[in-house]
């Protein structure tokens, strides 16, 4: 573990100019690459390219602090101690000079990985605080996600989330840094899940599980936002990928998926029950009778054709159409059900209408097959009177 260093980090030696840093041509290709691979979070391949800028005598700050953090993330905790000094010095000594949001970025983390979040935080603010006034204006991408974490660092929500997403859209052309837009990502996501914004929720949880890093939570979401937008057809696609990322837990998603395909296919839900009551307003137990009672109307339909002996053209309409205006409030309450996180499987299963969501047969009037009648039989003639 890396140990606390006692200097006192002065905020006021970032203000002394506000130049640009300017990188020197030393470590070329090396150098990029190093950061490349850095930035893809393969540090077993980063470390000897980030070793070597600094034999070479050409590795800055911000090299110092990725070769700290490879280190550390490698297995060598002493050397990754001694490497973070030296970043932490290099850092303060180059923001002295000129300074850069990167630097300021890197440096609050040096100050994050030493446990010393009064540094952390003085560092984010004087960066902050240049950026407002116009001295360091961000370039899109990674700058803009280093201020997302910078404001994240200074408790400042808003402005964070804003900057994170101003970055997503150059990381995501980029397509190299992978971790920073899962972070970027995600507290977007569940920021935006928060305060039931799923329009966001839909469109940054679609960035984290095309990002490669989706769990099965991270579709699950996924899917619910879609289905709140009514969007059925790409919320069954989002609980599908939910039960392959998680087979052994995959009930729920299994069941929603199938609800969302039938909603799907029925187009629109309607936004009341038959009583008239909103589906939101309901509680658990009003839902499940909801169900229950559709449910009841179809076994009773599909009951009456069982018993009919010969049904006519008439009467098969009449039921089927029972049936059929029983399904959009049936798949709306338990939708709802799901959506509020109740257990439909367990519901369904015991309530004896999970076979309405998993068979489609028994939402359509099945006719009994007439039985073959008995061939009437007469008496051979004999001649015999």
């Amino acid at each position: 573990m890396l140990v606390p260093r006692t200097r006192t980090f002065l905020p006021s030696v970032l203000l002394v100019s506000t130049l640009p840093w300017v990188l020197g041509a030393a470590g070329g290709a090396e150098r990029a690459r190093a950061i490349s691979l850095y930035d893809q979070q393969l540090y077993v391949e980063a470390l000897p390219l980030l070793e070597r800028l600094r034999a070479e005598g050409s590795a800055d700050g911000p090299i110092l602090y990725r070769l700290a953090f490879a280190q550390l993330s490698t297995g060598d905790p002493a050397a990754a101690a001694e490497t973070m000094g030296l970043a932490e010095a290099a850092l303060e000594s180059e923001l002295a000079k000129t300074p850069d949001l990167e630097r300021a970025y890197y440096l609050m983390n040096v100050y994050r990985q030493t446990q010393r979040p009064d540094d952390a935080r003085a560092a984010a603010r004087v960066a902050a605080t240049l950026v407002e006034s116009g001295k360091l204006p961000p370039s899109p991408g990674l700058a803009t996600f280093q201020l997302g974490e910078l404001y994240t660092e200074l408790g400042n929500s808003e402005a964070a989330a804003e900057w994170y997403a101003r970055s997503l859209d150059g990381l995501l052309a980029d397509q190299a840094n992978p971790a920073y837009v899962d972070r970027a990502g995600r507290i977007l996501a569940e920021r935006a899940w928060s305060a039931s914004d799923w329009e966001k929720a839909a469109k940054y949880y679609g960035v984290v599980t095309e990002n490669g890093t989706g769990t099965a939570a991270n579709f699950d979401r996924l899917a619910v936002s879609h289905a709140r937008l009514g969007h059925y057809d790409d919320a069954a696609k989002a609980w599908r990928r939910a039960e392959l990322a998680d087979p052994a837990e995959g009930d729920q998603a299994r069941y929603m998926m199938r609800l969302a395909n039938m909603a799907a296919e029925l187009g629109t839900l309607p936004e009341n029950a038959p009583d008239g009551a909103p589906w939101g307003a309901m509680g658990k137990a009003e839902l499940a009778q909801a169900m229950k009672d559709q449910a009841g109307v179809v076994a009773q339909a599909a009951e009456q054709a069982r018993a009919e002996t010969a049904m006519t053209r008439e009467r098969r309409a009449e039921l089927q159409a029972r049936m059929d205006a029983a399904k959009p409030a049936f798949v709306a309450a338990a939708m709802r059900y799901g959506l509020a996180g109740y257990g439909i499987r367990e519901t369904a299963f015991f309530g004896g209408y999970a076979q309405l969501i998993f068979r489609p047969r028994e939402w359509t009037v099945q006719v009994q097959p007439k039985r073959p009648g008995r061939p009437k039989t007469t008496a051979p003639e004999t001649g015999e009177r």
